[in-house]
């Protein structure tokens, strides 16, 4: 608390303000549902970087999945076709979670902080995929931030079930 009272009041009253309508919420797994949509924004913002890149004119608009059509791109291009299929692959297990959570009646806080947990590690994983300029060492490390992910989706669902 001293901390806090530390704070210009200019920063410290609108963070109690929102401490305080977030105690003030009834269902606390809103925190963490409101995860979801986040977690499916950001697995597209590769997509939307990818089609920057390559320019909407050249961009395989009536073929997009067509085997050929990504090959074409640069590098670049190429990990962020990557990226986005890997985000909207991990959504579905880590939205099972969330709800799993919420309709088993687990911890709510400590659901909604395992779900902001993996949205930061999937901000991070996107960062190194599309900054790691596809080294063997940013392919390491973003392994290793995957991992963590994959293995907080675990742990999300092992929450929900000893509720």
């Amino acid at each position: 608390m001293e901390m806090l009272n530390s704070l210009p009041e200019s920063i410290r009253d609108p963070l109690l303000q929102r401490a305080m309508a977030l105690m003030m919420i009834k269902d606390k797994h809103k925190l963490a549902i409101a995860a979801i949509p986040v977690a499916l924004a950001l697995a597209y913002v590769p997509h939307g970087v990818k089609i920057m890149v390559v320019g909407p004119a050249r961009y395989p608009v009536a073929e997009p999945r067509r085997e050929k059509g990504i090959a074409v791109f640069s590098p670049f291009a190429q990990r962020c076709a990557a990226c986005h299929a890997n985000g909207l692959e991990g959504f579905a297990p880590f939205a099972a979670a969330v709800l799993a959570a919420k309709v088993l009646k687990a911890n709510p806080m400590k659901s909604a902080q395992m779900a902001w947990k993996y949205i930061a590690l999937r901000i991070v994983y996107t960062i190194i995929y599309l900054g790691g300029g596809g080294t063997q060492a940013a392919g390491y490390v973003r392994a290793l931030v995957w991992g963590l992910g994959f293995s907080g989706n675990v742990s999300h669902f092992q929450l929900a079930l000893r509720a």
